[in-house]
């Protein structure tokens, strides 16, 4: 019956029911229409040639012609549906040719739909990403132009977080941590200590083998400490040398019972101390042009007050003489730089400095195994005072390293890891 007791036709005989019904059967007419002449030249194609009447074995079953069939036609129509996007033509507007609810219009080409709706999206978040790239990029290079201290200093620090270096607290102090130790194995534990003015920051080459500098090896504990009062580490009462030992082995003794010390300038003064008044904890001593001898000439005299009272012409020279090849700085961050340098407890260091605790007379001493490494361009503490702590510790050895300056932690990253972690170390 066409027609219900209301005289109504029922809803499975509307006009929109018997469009479905026809484009579903035109679907599978097209496809069974198509995949037969594939089939058909397929065939044709894969015959032997003239003389032979038997063909050759297909390389696929049917199935497999198929799905080639349905990827390569899938394949060119989102060739064709990109370039008319990039003539103007949305894409996804055409979706709506594969949005009837037959189930053959969905089985045909399931792929084809899912690229075309997502390719709009796609587009769109590789633009994003594109210009979230220019951005950064434009940021850095403003940052770059007015803060080039500060964004040199963000990107050591965050050089310094990639390279697996954490910030931790070592006692009183705050240190920068690189630990590949295991539990329940050997351990070698490094302590880093930095000079007057300087911070921790100054070994990160070491720390992250960068600069030409070896990676520290497996199973090594490296702990670059802030001295009293620098960088957040907490301000002591009293900033003489011995003082700073003490402290430094307060931060040291409770991790490691044997460490591998080495310290640039002031730092290693203090490491030669530390060597000194705690025999049983400093097993190696690194002494990285260091100072804490006496000085006829007041060289090292003369670098402290620099320090302790920086300004920027003064730093310009001191720069001149602490590297064997001065690196170009921006004039813009000098500034910041003696900025940074007043922040630190210089003045304080050096009212506390006391005649009597020259090393001199306490190199004797010194039981752990000594490397005396120096820059041989250093123009604030000469060469000829790595002559001279060679004399007073037994058994020491110099490890001159040609064209180097007064921090050869930054200058010549490679000679300090070697004299850390190279053979016989």
């Amino acid at each position: 019956m066409w027609l219900t007791s209301r005289g109504r036709p029922p809803p499975q005989r509307t006009q929109a029911y018997l469009s479905r019904r026809f484009a579903a059967r035109r679907a599978r007419d097209h496809q069974w229409f198509f995949q037969k002449t594939v089939a058909q030249r397929s065939r044709h194609h894969m015959r032997r040639p003239s003389g032979s009447g038997s063909p050759h074995h297909e390389h696929a079953p049917a199935a497999g012609l198929a799905s080639a069939q349905r990827v390569t036609s899938s394949a060119l129509f989102v060739m064709v549906v990109i370039l008319l996007d990039l003539r103007g033509v949305r894409p996804c507007s055409m979706c709506s040719i594969f949005s009837d609810r037959s189930d053959t219009a969905h089985t045909a080409r399931p792929d084809t739909k899912t690229i075309v709706c997502y390719h709009r999206g796609m587009k769109r978040a590789i633009v994003a990403g594109l210009l979230g790239v220019l951005f950064a990029v434009a940021a850095f290079a403003v940052a770059t132009a007015f803060a080039p201290f500060q964004t040199h200093m963000a990107l050591r620090r965050l050089a310094l977080r990639l390279g697996g270096v954490q910030r931790v607290t070592a006692g009183p102090l705050l240190a920068y941590e690189r630990n590949s130790c295991r539990p329940g194995a050997a351990c070698r534990c490094v302590a880093l200590v930095h000079g007057m003015g300087d911070s921790a920051m100054t070994w990160d080459k070491t720390m992250l083998g960068a600069g030409g500098a070896s990676a520290p090896p497996e199973g090594t504990l490296i702990l670059a400490v802030d001295m009293p009062g620098t960088d957040g580490s907490a301000p002591a009462a009293d900033y003489g040398i011995r003082a700073q030992a003490r402290v430094l082995r307060g931060a040291l003794e409770p991790r490691c019972a044997e460490w591998t010390v080495a310290g640039n300038s002031l730092g290693g003064w203090i490491s030669g101390w530390l060597a000194v008044d705690w025999p049983q904890g400093v097993r190696r001593l690194v002494l990285v042009n260091a100072a804490g001898l006496s000085d006829p000439s007041a060289h090292a005299l003369a670098a402290a007050k620099v320090l302790a009272d920086p300004t920027v012409p003064a730093m310009k020279i001191f720069n001149a003489k602490a590297y064997g090849k001065p690196r170009p700085v921006p004039e813009r961050a000098w500034a910041a730089a003696v900025a940074s340098i007043r922040a630190r407890p210089t003045r304080a260091i050096l009212e506390a400095l006391k005649l009597e605790d020259v090393l001199d007379a306490r190199l004797k001493d010194v039981k752990a195994g000594t490397v005396i490494l120096w820059g041989s361009a250093d123009g604030i503490l000469p060469a000829e005072f790595a002559e001279r702590f060679r004399k007073g510790v037994r058994g020491s050895r110099v490890e001159l390293v040609p064209g180097c300056g007064h921090l050869p932690q930054q200058e010549c990253p490679e000679s300090v890891s070697r004299a850390l972690f190279g053979a016989g170390s």
